[in-house]
Parts: structure tokens; C-alpha cells; sequence
């Protein structure tokens, strides 16, 4: 999934399921959002911040039947691969993440606020991950392998990125000159 310069969003025909698939092309979707995030759902933020929920998604229809909103509002949006998780921030920079998403209920019950302030998270199997506005990383710490954890409290990790995220014992980055960086090694052990 993805979005354009002009909020239209596309999904990558052949994938559905399988993130390891190239897939066969772009299919315009309905709806208009500034930034999506897929993992075991789909979820997106529209240009005035406002929350949706891609419904409808199965292996037959992997482009879903339309969009849900979900209360709250938030600038930015992160979906677990991995697990039902999805982290976000708001346009004051506070954190939440959505609790209560289960299989018969995806969008969850309430948002919890995290302490602390990003202008960007992702969460994932190495643990949940950000950045501030000033571009320094962060680490939330008891996250790694435990994507289900609030976590108790933020690890400043040496290093400045625009945005960040957290994969399969790596963590991807971009710097603010737009170069891409990964961080190998990330376990349970050194999830920093």
C-alpha cells in the first residue's frame, strides 16, 4: 500500500499476504490519505489528521470494500507486520497506541497515550521505534519481541533520522538528507 503526492492511494496488485511478493502493479484505491501503514491491517491518516481503517480486506477482495474512521485524530500511523499493533502521533507530537484489536474487532477499543514525544513510531518485531522533532532516535524499551507491550520508557539511541522502522531484527531509517540506512543485529539481546 501507498500513497501519491496528491493523497491517492494504491495498493501493489500480488501481494496480499505475501510481503516477500514484487507484485504486478499499482491499483488505485478509493479515498484520499497523506500516509498509510499495512501490516495485519490497513490504516491511514487523511489531510486533516483524521483516522481510518481499511475494511473488507481478504485474500479474494485484497483491496477491502471501503474505509472505516476510527475516533482520534493523528498525523502519522504505524502497523504492525507482524502482530495487532498499531502505534501512532499526533500533530502535538504526543503517542498513542491502540488497544482492544482483535480478529473480530481490528480497529480496537481506545487509544493509550505514551509518554514522551515523536514526530514519528513504528512498531514491529525489533520493538517499537522513533524519532523527535529535533530527528534523534529512540527505543522503547521491553518492545523487542513483545510488540503487545506498552513498554517502560524511551532509550535515546546515538544517531539523528527523519524517519524510522522496525522489522525482523533490523531497523530501516532515513536520514533528513533522504539517504537509507538499516540497522543490523537487532535481538533480544542488543535491541539497540
Amino acid at each position: 500500500w501507498g500513497v501519491d503526492h496528491s493523497n491517492d492511494i494504491f495498493y501493489r496488485a500480488g501481494t496480499v499476504e505475501n510481503t516477500a511478493a514484487l507484485g504486478s502493479g499499482w491499483v488505485r484505491v478509493d479515498g484520499k490519505l497523506k500516509q498509510i501503514s499495512s501490516g495485519h491491517s490497513v490504516w491511514g491518516v487523511s489531510a486533516s489528521d483524521y483516522i481510518y481503517i481499511r475494511q473488507g480486506i481478504t485474500d479474494s477482495n485484497p483491496t477491502g470494500t471501503g474505509w472505516g474512521m476510527v475516533a482520534g485524530r493523528l498525523m502519522q500511523v504505524d502497523v504492525s507486520s507482524t502482530a495487532n499493533q498499531v502505534w501512532g502521533v499526533n500533530s502535538g507530537h504526543r503517542i498513542y497506541r491502540r488497544i482492544g484489536i482483535t480478529t473480530s474487532r481490528p480497529a480496537g477499543s481506545t487509544w493509550q497515550n505514551i509518554g514522551g514525544g515523536l514526530k514519528f513510531v513504528s512498531v514491529g518485531p525489533s520493538g517499537v521505534w522513533g524519532v523527535n522533532r529535533n530527528n534523534d532516535i529512540y527505543y522503547r524499551l521491553g518492545t523487542f519481541g513483545n510488540e503487545a507491550s506498552a513498554g517502560s520508557g524511551w532509550r535515546r539511541i546515538v544517531g539523528k533520522m527523519k524517519q524510522i522502522s522496525s522489522g525482523d531484527s533490523v531497523v530501516w531509517a532515513v536520514s533528513a538528507d533522504n539517504d537509507i540506512f538499516i540497522r543490523e543485529g537487532v535481538h533480544a539481546s542488543t535491541p539497540t
